[in-house]
């Protein structure tokens, strides 16, 4: 069976078809995967609140009886869509080693490189994702305009080529104009990660947490003794 057939079955019906592709980046292993349909008529619809295969994560099934019902040992995307239609949603939660098997990635790109790499003796230091230059979609799917990409991730950014930077989001914009130049390529530092005081809290060894904790219990000790010893002052007043 043609690898691209199951997209091209999800998209073909679309008028000017747009798709957004989401993933977070939470933690060194693990990633969670989105990807919205969205349609632009009520034919678009039709055709969501009709849509009943299945879709594998591993891009090499190519029986498609894989795609007809979930069978034993296959890893299926969870599907939802809205109650009116308008949107259809894909999403999974991988580890990050099998990325590289991704079935959304691998329908638009030549090959998706996503990885952990080692700088000097520091293991794992970096995550590198990549792509081959040339959005494929574009030539396969007439009725699909727009494809927008947007990568999360609280690890500190060493480089990218993506169009836009929102603080911790990273978004490349595809269309038909841009598709033949255009690819993905973030770089971000594993070892550093941009954290709020409390995520940094929680997220810390035991250790640290049960320290964290004392200092805290502590520090609302003393503020509560002072403010009673403050209103006890006031009461001889």
């Amino acid at each position: 069976m043609n690898k691209r057939f199951l997209l091209l079955f999800m998209i073909i019906f679309c008028s000017g078809c747009s798709v957004k592709y989401e993933m977070n980046i939470d933690s060194m292993n693990k990633l969670d995967e989105k990807i919205n349909f969205y349609a632009e008529s009520s034919s678009d619809r039709d055709k969501i609140g009709e849509f009943d295969q299945f879709i594998p994560i591993d891009y090499h099934a190519d029986d498609y009886s894989v795609f007809e019902k979930r069978l034993k040992g296959t890893k299926y995307y969870d599907f939802s869509r809205l109650n009116d239609n308008s949107n259809m949603r894909f999403s999974y939660s991988y580890d990050i080693d099998n990325v590289k098997d991704d079935f959304f990635a691998h329908r638009c790109f030549e090959y998706v490189t996503f990885k952990k790499n080692s700088v000097g003796n520091k293991k794992d230091s970096e995550i590198i994702l990549s792509t081959s230059k040339k959005f494929l979609c574009f030539e396969y799917y007439d009725n699909l305009e727009n494809v927008d990409v947007s990568i999360y991730s609280k690890y500190k950014l060493k480089d990218t080529n993506a169009d836009e930077v929102d603080h911790h989001k990273y978004i490349w914009h595809f269309n038909r104009n841009n598709g033949n130049d255009k690819f993905i390529y973030l770089l971000l530092d594993a070892t550093d990660r941009d954290l709020s005081f409390w995520e940094s809290l929680f997220e810390g060894n035991s250790f640290t947490i049960f320290a964290s904790a004392v200092v805290i219990l502590v520090f609302s000790g003393i503020v509560f003794m002072l403010l009673k010893k403050k209103g006890q002052w006031r009461n001889k007043i």
